[in-house]
């Protein structure tokens, strides 16, 4: 609605009735609208929309990094090696750049520069993170609390059961099947960290279950198997290649 509505005669009023969940995915979009010239105010839960806008393009665009798959590989460099990841903006509307503050809050080593983030490991312990307004995060959070030292809550995680799988249940299930300990709540996952020791993972055709089960074989003792690992097709067709081109490895069958 944000992106059509500047563009019909009248002006328009988007009114929430309710707590707006994920609200970075609409930051995201007004953040787009601004680049191309679209003005849209907010205030108390009220979007007003200036009716008879026209686009207008900036000439040249820069793509964000994407920070909700690069996840991935910044936990995999808490967990293992160090890995530098380019192309992250610090200034993106994206939520998911709240993965740097949940690696610090576990205790990794984060350096960031212009658009560049390195991520090493540490003795990673056990916190507590709100994953509210970060849901996509929740399944590497995940990892790395199986990673770390003591105990790992997860909370505010009732949305996840309406992703692309139950996450709450599919995550928990990627963990058991590995040798993890993790409980699920209604709402929450609680993970006790510890070595993994392998097996296999049913992706439940969720692409970031499937990533997640690929990141969780760096603690593992023993190899992993993911079935319906093409579900990262979603969002990073490439996942695997770039995995393998950080040192890991991978056989797509």
């Amino acid at each position: 609605m944000l992106l059509a509505l500047p563009l019909v005669a009248q002006n328009s009023e988007i009114t929430l009735t309710t707590r707006l969940e994920s609200a970075a995915y609409v930051d995201i979009t007004l953040h787009a609208l601004k680049r191309f010239g679209v003005r849209v105010s907010v205030e108390n839960g009220v979007y007003a929309v200036s009716g008879g806008q026209t686009l207008q393009s900036p000439g040249e665009c820069r793509v964000d990094g994407d920070w909700s798959n690069a996840a991935f590989f910044l936990a995999a460099g808490a967990l293992g090696k160090p890995v530098t990841l380019t192309g992250l903006h610090l200034d993106s509307p994206q939520g998911d750049k709240a993965i740097l503050d949940a690696l610090r809050k576990f205790g990794a080593l984060v350096e960031t520069a212009t658009d560049t983030v390195t991520v090493s490991p540490a003795n990673l312990i056990g916190c507590t993170i709100d994953v509210s307004e970060t849901p996509d995060l929740l399944p590497i959070l995940a990892v790395l609390g199986a990673g770390a030292s003591g105990e790992t809550r997860l909370v505010n995680a009732a949305r996840l059961r309406l992703k692309e799988s139950d996450r709450l249940a599919s995550v928990s299930a990627m963990l058991r099947a590995l040798g993890g300990r993790v409980e699920e709540q209604p709402d929450a996952l609680v993970i006790t960290g510890g070595r993994l020791a392998g097996g296999t993972v049913e992706s439940c055709r969720d692409h970031r279950i499937a990533m997640s089960a690929a990141i969780a074989s760096i603690l593992c003792e023993s190899s992993v198997t993911i079935l319906g690992a093409d579900a990262v097709k979603k969002s990073y067709p490439a996942f695997y290649t770039d995995y393998n081109q950080l040192g890991g490895h991978v056989d797509v069958v």
